[in-house]
């Protein structure tokens, strides 16, 4: 797509050359006889209601919108009205949240939780352990607490057997996040990704794909997402400095450009660990969002 973008150049204070990029300013893929495609003022959100407290992340679930909002939990209807259905205790953290046919887990403050449409109940069983991430894939629901992959049990999701842990040992670095893409389960860790396919067992009920495993990792829980149909993340391999990256089959292609890469080390591993990753495909949209402390950047799959 061929689109009138100006980037402008100047120098930081090591007389290093930088790319300025267009602000506040978002590329549309759409003809009008000059080029095809013209930019715009960016999107935002029109604020139609008041909640509890900040956003901590949110699903759509049959049809409704879920939030947690501060330490509440809520349902948020189309007006802007927020109804309070429990209470997942923190403020701050962000949240992860997915779903089975009949159960919401969300995993809040190192707990996990499920609402089933009337119900918000915790998780209690001690075995499950700290929660950093959670996810649900065939008929599981799968957490993480940085070191191990812990599996509920098909039967029971409140129920978790010890000896049905699994583990991603390819590398000796944390588990970070999990999520499934295509009925497989991705184990992100800082340094590198693994790829799991169930195949049952009494045991832990998923086996490594060896020749699936990505050898980069990303750098925090939710610096990750789903983006044209494979992950885009954060992160880097071992003595790499922390770069944009689109999973490819066993591997990464790099996406960010040396702009953005000079952005990116200008935060700590402690700083970036808490960014965000997100998709927004809407109107021909492709974006990809990157939320960091005081700044999000944009990247376009259509115009880039």
């Amino acid at each position: 797509m061929q689109i009138p973008v100006l980037n402008g150049i100047y120098t930081d204070a090591a007389a290093d050359f930088r790319t300025s990029y267009p602000r506040n300013l978002i590329p549309v893929p759409k003809g009008q006889g000059i080029s095809t495609g013209y930019l715009r003022p960016g999107y935002g959100i029109a604020a139609a209601g008041a909640g509890p407290g900040i956003g901590r992340g949110g699903i759509n679930w049959n049809g409704a919108t879920y939030r947690v909002m501060g330490s509440k939990f809520v349902r948020v209807f189309p007006d802007g009205t927020v109804m309070t259905l429990g209470d997942v205790g923190d403020e701050t953290t962000r949240v992860s949240m997915d779903y089975s046919f009949d159960l919401l887990a969300i995993a809040a403050g190192g707990r996990l939780y499920y609402w089933d449409g009337a119900t918000l109940a915790q998780v209690t069983d001690p075995d499950l352990g700290v929660v950093l991430d959670v996810m649900w894939i065939a008929g599981y629901f799968m957490t993480t607490d940085g070191t191990s992959l812990v599996v509920t049990e098909l039967t029971d999701p409140k129920s978790v057997n010890p000896l049905k842990y699994g583990s991603s040992e390819a590398d000796p670095d944390p588990i970070v996040a999990v999520d499934e893409l295509r009925n497989e389960a991705y184990a992100f860790n800082r340094y590198s990704i693994e790829v799991f396919q169930n195949v049952g067992g009494d045991l832990f009920p998923f086996q490594r794909i060896d020749g699936a495993e990505v050898p980069r990792g990303v750098i925090g829980t939710h610096a990750y997402t789903q983006y044209l149909s494979t992950f885009a993340f954060v992160g880097s391999a071992r003595n790499e400095a922390p770069a944009v990256y689109l999973m490819t089959a066993g591997d990464s292609s790099k996406i960010s450009t040396r702009e953005i890469d000079q952005v990116l080390a200008g935060y700590s591993e402690a700083e970036l660990f808490l960014c965000v990753l997100e998709t927004c495909v809407d109107k021909g949209y492709q974006h990809l969002l990157l939320h960091l402390p005081d700044q999000c950047l944009v990247y376009d799959a259509a115009a880039s």
